[in-house]
């Protein structure tokens, strides 16, 4: 199998990017890193990039970017069977999808939902931190 370290991976153009990745699903390609537990993040966080970038109506709805995240890079209609068995299917969890798209709306301010969904986000975490003090 063939590997591509992180940072040959960053430096390629989107439309090589997007063959990299559909290399990496098909397991064509591997990504070198540190760790495989950091490879996935490393995948993960790439890929809800793309899709934020491609898709931008996925910033301001965890649901749909996880189906659209599995649709794109897992070839999958997305069912109830899947949510519930994701682990049985090599998938990610819908919670690592929602914390790489934290992380990368956060961290950069880029592909930043809109400021009504900020707000509410902010809100409601501020209602968590409150509850749970």
């Amino acid at each position: 199998m063939k590997s591509i370290e992180i940072k040959e991976f960053l430096i390629l153009d989107n439309l090589r990017k997007v063959r990299a990745l559909k290399d990496i699903a098909r397991g064509r390609l591997r990504l070198k890193e540190r760790s495989d537990e950091m490879s996935k993040v490393n995948v993960i966080e790439t890929r809800v990039k793309e899709i934020l970038e491609v898709y931008p109506n996925t910033r301001e709805n965890d649901n749909l970017l996880y189906v659209t995240y599995l649709e794109e890079y897992h070839y999958i209609d997305f069912n109830k069977e899947i949510f519930i068995n994701y682990e049985e299917y090599g998938l990610p969890s819908f919670k690592s999808i929602e914390r790489a798209r934290r992380k990368i709306q956060n961290g950069k301010g880029i592909y930043k939902a809109s400021e009504k969904v900020e707000e509410n986000r902010k809100e409601a975490e501020c209602k968590y931190r409150e509850y749970y003090r």
